[in-house]
C-alpha cells in the first residue's frame, strides 16, 4: 500500500499504525478547509502588499483554528498528550528546577525517561518557560501550538527576503501552517524545533542584507539555543553555505565578510556555551555526545537497519512534507540542474553560476543536499516524519517562491497538504500515549 510506504517500514522495524480505515470524513474535512484556505489566498494576494501585518494575522488565526479542528481527527485528544503521565519532558520539568537540571544533567541523564535522556536539556527547559506562563494542560497546549506557529512568521520573513516579494512570504506562511508532518505531531515539541533554525536563518539573512556584525553574534547565540533544544537541524548549515556562495557570487559580500561569518558565529556560539557552563555547569558538547551515543545504541537495540532506512527516510520525509510540495521542489531542483548543465556548455562557468544564484534553485538544491546528508549519516532510522519536520520547513521555501505570482498554484499545494494531513491524522496513530 502506498500509504504504508509513506508512514514507515515493517522491514525497517517501525510503522505508524493504521487506527482507522475509513477516510471519508477526513477527506470531507480536508476539502472544506481547502475551500476556506483558497478563499483566504484569493483575498490575501490582493491585500498583502498594502496590509501585510493584517494578512499575516488573518492567516495565523485561520491556521491555528484549522489546526485545532484537524487535530480532532487524531485518535487521542491533545489534552491526553500534554500534561499526561506520558508527557515526559513536562514531567521532568516538574521533577527538577531548571538550575538543578542543567547543573546535574550528566548525573541525572541515566535516570531520566528515555525521551528526556536521549535529548538535550532544551526541551525540559522549554516546559519550564511555558509552565511559568500558563500551567494547565489546555494552557500548555495553546502555548506549544502558538510557539510552533511562530515558524510561519519566520518563514514569511525569510521567503520575503530571499525572493524580494511579499507574495512569496505569504505562500511560505500558508504552506508552513499546513505542513503535514508538523500537523501530525502537534503538540509534541518536534513541531517547535523548526522555529529555532528558522530564527537563526533569518538572523543570518539580515547580516547578508546589511552586513552588520551584530547579526552574526545573534546568529551564533541562536544556534546555541538550537543545539540546546535539538542539534540535528545543524545539518541545514549546507543551506547557509549555499547562501554565502550566492551572496559572494552576486558581490553582496567580500572576503572580510566571509571571514567575519566564520569567526563571529563560532565565537558567539562558544562564548554562550562558556557562559552557560560557568553559570549552570551545563556543557553542551559533552551533552551532545551523550545524546548521539544514546541514539546509536537505540538503533542497535531496536534493530533499525541502515540500508533499509536509507531509502525509506527519504520517502517518509518528502511525502509528509506534502506530496505536491515536494514534487514541485524536486522539479525546481531538477530543472535548475538541467539549466546549469546547458549553461555550462553554452556560456562557460558564468552561466551555471547565474542559474545557481536564483533563490529557488539555490534553496531547492541545497536543502535536498541537506536531506541527503542527514539521511546518509544514519543517525535517525525511521520516525523521520517527526524528527525531520525542520527539513520540511526548509523544503517549502523554494515552493513558496514558485507560488509568489501564481495564487492558483498555492491553492493547489494547500489543498494537497490539507487533505493529506486530514487523511493522515484520521487514519494513522502518530501520537499514541502509553
Amino acid at each position: 500500500m502506498l500509504n504504508d510506504v509513506f508512514y514507515g517500514s515493517v522491514e525497517g522495524g517501525w510503522v505508524y499504525p493504521l487506527v482507522n480505515g475509513d477516510a471519508d470524513w477526513p477527506v470531507q474535512m480536508g476539502v472544506a478547509l481547502s475551500v476556506a484556505a483558497a478563499a483566504l489566498v484569493w483575498v490575501s494576494y490582493r491585500f498583502v502588499e498594502r496590509w501585510p501585518l493584517a494578512v499575516i494575522g488573518a492567516w495565523l488565526v485561520f491556521g491555528t483554528g484549522a489546526q485545532l479542528v484537524m487535530r480532532t481527527l487524531a485518535p487521542f485528544p491533545d489534552t491526553h498528550v500534554v500534561g499526561s503521565p506520558t508527557d515526559y519532558f513536562n514531567n521532568e520539568a516538574r521533577n527538577y528546577p531548571p538550575g538543578k537540571f542543567l547543573r546535574d544533567f550528566r548525573e541525572l541523564a541515566p535516570h531520566l525517561h528515555f525521551h528526556a535522556r536521549a535529548n538535550m536539556a532544551g526541551k525540559v527547559l522549554f516546559y519550564h518557560v511555558i509552565r511559568a506562563v500558563w500551567d494547565t494542560p489546555p494552557g500548555l497546549l495553546v502555548l506549544i501550538i502558538g510557539a510552533s506557529n511562530l515558524g510561519a512568521v519566520l518563514a514569511y520573513a525569510i521567503a520575503r527576503e530571499l525572493f524580494r516579494d511579499r507574495c512569496a512570504g505569504l505562500a511560505a506562511l500558508a504552506l508552513y501552517l499546513f505542513l503535514p508532518s508538523k500537523l501530525f505531531f502537534l503538540p509534541l515539541l518536534n513541531s517547535v524545533t523548526p522555529v529555532f533554525i528558522l530564527f537563526a536563518l533569518w538572523l543570518f539573512l539580515r547580516y547578508l542584507a546589511d552586513r552588520h556584525p551584530g547579526w552574526l553574534i545573534a546568529t551564533g547565540t541562536a544556534l546555541y539555543a538550537l543545539v540546546l533544544f535539538e542539534p540535528l537541524p545543524l545539518v541545514t548549515g549546507l543551506t547557509f553555505l549555499a547562501l554565502i556562495g550566492r551572496a559572494w557570487t552576486q558581490r553582496a559580500i567580500g572576503a572580510p565578510h566571509v571571514l567575519a561569518i566564520f569567526t563571529l558565529i563560532p565565537l558567539a556560539f562558544f562564548a554562550t556555551n562558556l557562559a552557560v557552563a560557568q553559570l549552570f555547569g551545563y556543557e553542551i558538547v559533552s551533552a551532545f555526545l551523550f545524546a548521539l551515543r544514546d541514539a546509536t545504541e537505540f538503533n542497535i537495540a531496536e534493530n533499525r537497519p541502515y540500508w533499509v532506512w536509507l531509502v525509506y527516510n527519504l520517502i517518509e520525509t518528502l511525502s509528509n512534507t506534502g506530496v505536491l510540495t515536494s514534487a514541485l521542489v524536486l522539479g525546481i531542483a531538477g530543472t535548475g540542474a538541467y539549466r546549469m548543465a546547458r549553461a555550462l556548455g553554452a556560456e562557460g562557468w558564468s552561466g551555471p553560476r547565474a542559474v545557481a544564484c536564483e533563490p529557488g534553485v539555490c534553496l531547492a538544491l541545497s536543502v535536498l543536499t541537506c536531506l541527503a546528508a542527514v539521511d546518509v549519516m544514519g543517525v535517525n532510522r525511521g520516525e523521520t516524519v517527526r524528527l525531520w519536520i525542520f527539513l520540511g520547513a526548509f523544503l517549502l521555501l523554494p515552493g513558496a517562491g514558485f507560488c509568489a505570482r501564481r495564487p492558483v498554484a498555492l491553492m493547489i499545494l494547500l489543498t494537497g497538504s490539507i487533505v493529506q494531513a486530514c487523511v493522515g491524522l484520521g487514519t494513522r496513530g502518530f501520537i499514541m500515549p502509553g
